[in-house]
Order: structure tokens, then C-alpha cells, then sequence
């Protein structure tokens, strides 16, 4: 009673409306925070990022206040979870059946030469192989050297009569002395003797007979082609220019007309003196 009587001594009339505008300032807020009743603010009461470390007090949210397992690695400060002890090598696993072959790769670059090996043994010989064409004709050889001079084959007195007409002639040259073989080939030789029906032809050089070269019984009038007059001279002949001509004379006397003539030229072969 002694307090009371002393504290009512004390207050005035501006001590109590000092502590009623006191009251009035703290609001709604502290009157909540005393009228509050116990577990009435929960998630749905928080505003969204509300609470954060500063709003917590210093070992507030301790262990019982962690759901178990609710936690990750990342949650915790690097180091802060010490690494377990290695456990022992599991057994080995099943052999696994091989994949397919893969495609072919290219071919690669193809590498240096390497060294000759040393030579194999001799092989048997083969079969003998089949036969080739026959070749170019070779040059001609170089001349030999001259022969003696063979037996006298017919004379001139084949040839008794003169010449009636000469069909052709051509000059030609030799370098070395003896007997010539003599060819003069006729294209075309046609005669008609007048008081007969056969004629006969032969080679002279220089006017003399050839012997071998007699070509007779030639029908009266009929055409001849590709005639070839040809024989060896009886005597051998100095070398320089001669003459070779395809003469002509009727089996019987009298004239001859109708000569058609056509020459291919002469050739001429020293055979020896």
C-alpha cells in the first residue's frame, strides 16, 4: 500500500499521456506481436524471399531443425564433406559379344620403295614359244667379189638373119668391166608380117645379139603384154654407156607393119670379165 500510495503521488496528468501516445506509436504491430497466439504464422503467412540469413539469429537452424536427407553436396562450403574411403574393386563384368566389322578405311598413302631383295634361284627353262612373222627384208648386201668366167652358152649364129625393126631401146652406164646379164621388160609389142603369120624377137646391146634372149614363133598380128627379154652378152663389154634394144624379124621375106610398143627401161648386172 506504502508503493502505491507513492506512485500515485507521482503521476500527473502529462506522465499518463506521455505513455498513452507511447502505446499509440508502436501501432497495430506490437499489439499483434503480443496478441499473436502460438503457431498461427506459417508459409502461407510469409511474404515470398522474406526471411533471409540477416532475419535468422546466429545458430538458429540447427540439426533437429534439418529434415534428414533433405540436404545436397552443393549445399555444403567446399571441403566441408570429407571424402569417404575407396571400397574394394568390384568383380569383373561379363564379356561383351564384338560389334560389327566397320566399313573399309581408305587406302592410304603408299610408302617408300623398299630394298631389292636378293635374286631367287634360276627357274627351269620354258617351252619353246610359237614362231613370229616374218621381218622387214634387210639392205642389200655389199657386192662380192667376181667369179670366173663360166662356159659360153649359144652364140650369135642363133640369130643368122639381121633384124627387121627395132621395137625399143635404152642406154644405159656401167662402172666396171665384163659380161652383163641384161633384162629389158616390153609392155606391149604387136607386129603383122606380110607374107607370114609368125615373127621373133630378141635383145641386143650394141648391136650385137644377146644370146638366151630369142623369143620366137609370135603370132601374126595378135597383141603381146608383158614381155621380158633377158640373157647374158657373150663377150665381156668395157664400162661406160651402151645400148639395149628389143628387136624384131618375120619368119618369112617381105615387109611388116602394125608395131605398138610400150618400155619399162633396162637393167643391167656386171657379172665378170
Amino acid at each position: 500500500m506504502n508503493r502505491m500510495n507513492a506512485l500515485r503521488g507521482h503521476l500527473t496528468f502529462a506522465n499518463v499521456m506521455s505513455v498513452v501516445a507511447v502505446f499509440i506509436a508502436l501501432g497495430g504491430a506490437s499489439y499483434a506481436a503480443i496478441n499473436l497466439p502460438k503457431n498461427s504464422v506459417g508459409t502461407e503467412q510469409l511474404k515470398g524471399k522474406s526471411v533471409g540469413t540477416k532475419q535468422l539469429k546466429p545458430q538458429a537452424v540447427k540439426s533437429n531443425k534439418v529434415k534428414d536427407r533433405s540436404l545436397l553436396a552443393v549445399d555444403f562450403r567446399n571441403g566441408q564433406l570429407p571424402s569417404g574411403a575407396i571400397g574394394p574393386v568390384g568383380p569383373p563384368g561379363a564379356d561383351s559379344q564384338p560389334g560389327a566389322t566397320g566399313p573399309q578405311g581408305a587406302i592410304g598413302v603408299p610408302g617408300p620403295e623398299g630394298v631389292t631383295g636378293p635374286q631367287g634361284v634360276t627357274g627351269p627353262t620354258g617351252s619353246q614359244g610359237a614362231q613370229g612373222g616374218k621381218g622387214d627384208k634387210g639392205d642389200q648386201g655389199d657386192v662380192g667379189p667376181t667369179g670366173p668366167v663360166g662356159p659360153t652358152e649359144g652364140t650369135a649364129t642363133l640369130f643368122a638373119e639381121t633384124r627387121q625393126g627395132i621395137v625399143e631401146s635404152d642406154d644405159f652406164e656401167t662402172t666396171l668391166a665384163g659380161r652383163l646379164f641384161v633384162t629389158k621388160p616390153v609392155s606391149l609389142m604387136r607386129y603383122e608380117c606380110f607374107n607370114g603369120t609368125t615373127y621373133r624377137a630378141w635383145l641386143e646391146v650394141d648391136d650385137v645379139p644377146v644370146p638366151g634372149s630369142l623369143i620366137a614363133s609370135l603370132p601374126n598380128a595378135i597383141s603381146q603384154y608383158g614381155l621380158t627379154f633377158s640373157g647374158v652378152t657373150a663377150d665381156a663389154l668395157a664400162p661406160g654407156l651402151h645400148t639395149a634394144a628389143a628387136v624384131y624379124k618375120c619368119d618369112t621375106a617381105g615387109g611388116a607393119s602394125g608395131l605398138i610398143s610400150r618400155a619399162s627401161g633396162v637393167s643391167a648386172v656386171v657379172l665378170g670379165g
